[in-house]
């Protein structure tokens, strides 16, 4: 067996400044057999899934890996689309050149958007088909911050997301999908179910300890079994400000399977339960007031959701409030801060 192996990792903030292939470099860009010795390496720099998926195919049997690229940035704002273009004509450039394969597994966030268009993970999930063709399996492991997109659903086999948050199950996600795709190497004909809901909760309400995502996470696992393979409900990510946010629902199975009615039964599920997802944040003034020592959030203004880390509207409370005694952190400023070093050393 040759399975193909690529990646596009990004969670856009459609509110943050552009994200280029300097980013995507900083972080994570390895091609072809480069990425085979980094996945079999006792530490990576890949996205973990790719590790996991490699060592799950690795004992189930005899593959011969096809790798083609993996890149990954940290949160940030929309991927320009030079450097999305570019990178998808190197993906389908090396897809060509590797001939025949038997499969195909894509490691991707599906939170992306691009100074262009709302759907690049949509763009990139159809360039892998079109270079593939209607036949061989393709499946592909998400964040569950991702915001799925019809065309994402439609080209591929499988979509598998995390089920944490915070993610802890890249690893285990991509066991899954390797797996899935033995079944469907083995002669199983895949079905799938996708529902979107008019409902884009809050990150904060997308925790999966407890509360009502956590609840609708576990409740979709009761509904695997009878043909369904994966049940996978994925939160989105508001900041991403697109057509394809809101909580969305894909139901994976072999053929003969009710992945409609699971689908389906769920989404009903789910929208029953959605004023559980309403937030009611703390306001600046009643936290002002607590007692004791506190912790606070900006909860958009989030640098590890690709916010900017720039805000300062909490800083000017803060101040007129003459409170004292604040560590006051992150605030992202580069030319305040190599201002304030100049003004230093003209000081010194």
């Amino acid at each position: 067996m040759r399975i193909a192996v690529l990646g596009f990792h990004l969670e856009s903030n459609a509110f943050a400044a552009p994200s280029g292939e300097r980013e995507f470099r900083s972080l994570c860009y390895v091609e072809g057999e480069d990425i085979s010795r980094e996945a079999r390496r006792e530490v990576s720099s890949l996205p973990a899934e790719i590790p996991a998926f490699y060592r799950e195919m690795d004992a189930g049997g005899a593959w011969t890996p096809a790798p083609i690229l993996v890149t990954a940035c940290e949160p940030g704002g929309p991927v320009d689309e030079r450097f999305f273009n570019a990178t998808l004509g190197r993906m389908k450039k090396a897809l060509h050149n590797a001939g025949k394969v038997d499969g195909v597994y894509i490691s991707n966030h599906g939170g992306m958007v691009s100074t262009a268009g709302p759907d690049p993970d949509g763009e990139l999930y159809a360039m892998v088909r079109a270079a593939v063709g209607p036949k061989i399996p393709v499946v592909a492991t998400v964040d569950l911050h991702a915001n799925i997109s019809e065309r994402m659903v439609e080209n591929v086999d499988a979509l598998v997301s995390y089920r944490t948050n915070p993610h802890m199950d890249q690893a285990e996600r991509a066991v899954d999908a390797a797996r899935l795709l033995r079944k469907f190497l083995g002669g199983k004909k895949s079905v799938r179910a996708f529902a979107r809901l008019p409902l884009t909760p809050a990150s904060v309400t997308l925790l999966t300890r407890e509360g009502p995502y956590a609840d609708a996470i576990k409740y979709g696992q009761t509904k695997v079994g009878n043909g369904v393979l994966d049940v996978s409900i994925v939160g989105g990510f508001v900041f991403s400000d697109t057509p394809k946010n809101g909580v969305a629902i894909v139901v994976n199975g072999e053929a003969g399977a009710d992945v409609r009615g699971v689908a389906a039964d769920i989404s009903e599920r789910i929208w029953n339960d959605r004023k559980r997802f309403v937030k009611r944040l703390t306001s600046m003034e009643d936290a002002m007031r607590l007692p004791g020592k506190t912790i606070w959030s900006d909860a958009g203004d989030n640098p590890g959701g690709g916010g900017t880390g720039q805000t300062t509207t909490l800083l000017r409370k803060l101040c007129e409030a003459d409170a004292q005694g604040v560590l006051y952190g992150v605030f992202f400023e580069p030319q305040i801060a190599a201002a304030a070093q100049g003004q230093r050393e003209i000081m010194a």
